[in-house]
């Protein structure tokens, strides 16, 4: 439980360290105890991911672990719902445009095991799964379908026992606004971002903040709102100087270098050649 609250507050190197001092502790205990072990390695994979982002090796690894210790349990499928996590960090961590059969796999186990329950929450948490593969895959039509079911803004999908590195209500309110702005909805794409800002300030859960303030800046470059770019790029960059939010603040870099380089700032410019920009 400190783990899952140190994530929560975006202490990912905290959470890190419990986790792995949860998982220490139960190698010693005989037998059992795979429910616990689970909700561990979920903590654990998803600080990593918050730390070292999609490409982090030991994130997946922990989720993989995690599906088999579910798969091996009793009954070969573990308590209702606790093979979720591992489902959802597992398909997450996958870059779907390179492993589109593996995800559309998972997307559809992970139906399968949401209609085994009956809150609705874990139907969005699976259908938001299967909207990121698709959008990352190029069906962003599809993926916008989806989006809209789910219906983010309004709709709660977060289970209180759930880790997360990033909320998912804001997760999918930002990629449901990238949706509807590559359909060439402009307005509604800004309201929604925006929206999706004011959600994770009213969360105040630090990392979802800061994403969706990156995935804002991103957005408003996309439409040329130069100024506005740079604005929410700035807030990032600010709120992001702790380790914890290293890879946040790298990518609110990346934000005000470019607007540095449209600027015409020389030095910026000679150092983003050196670097092979």
């Amino acid at each position: 439980m400190a783990a899952r609250g140190a994530l929560r507050a975006s202490a990912n190197r905290t959470a890190l360290r419990l986790a792995e001092a949860g998982l220490a502790c139960l190698a010693r205990v005989p037998g059992g105890a795979a429910e616990r072990r689970i909700s561990l390695l979920t903590v654990q994979g998803q600080a990593y991911y918050a730390l070292e982002g999609h490409g982090s090796r030991p994130a997946q690894a922990c989720f993989i672990e995690a599906q088999q210790l579910w798969r091996d349990g009793p009954a070969g499928g573990g308590r209702r719902g606790s093979g979720l996590p591992g489902h959802l960090g597992a398909m997450g961590r996958r870059q779907p445009a390179l492993c589109q059969p593996r995800c559309r796999s998972l997307a559809e186990h992970l139906r399968e095991l949401a209609q085994r329950i009956d809150d609705p929450r874990y139907r969005r948490l699976a259908l938001y799964a299967r909207a990121y593969g698709e959008y990352w895959s190029g069906e962003v039509g599809r993926a916008f379908e989806h989006l809209e079911q789910i219906d983010p803004l309004r709709q709660p999908m977060v289970l209180e026992w759930l880790p997360y590195s990033d909320h998912p209500q804001v997760a999918a309110s930002c990629y449901q606004s990238w949706a509807l702005c590559l359909r060439g909805d402009y307005r509604r794409a800004e309201q929604q971002m925006e929206a999706a800002i004011r959600l994770a300030e009213s969360i105040g859960h630090p990392a979802s903040l800061a994403m969706a303030l990156i995935f804002a800046a991103s957005l408003y470059r996309q439409l040329g709102h130069v100024h506005l770019a740079l604005e929410r790029g700035q807030r990032a960059f600010e709120m992001t100087r702790s380790q914890d939010l290293q890879r946040w603040h790298l990518e609110a870099l990346c934000v005000l270098g470019w607007g540095q380089a449209l600027a015409g700032d020389a030095v910026w410019i000679r150092s983003s050649r050196g670097s092979n920009g």
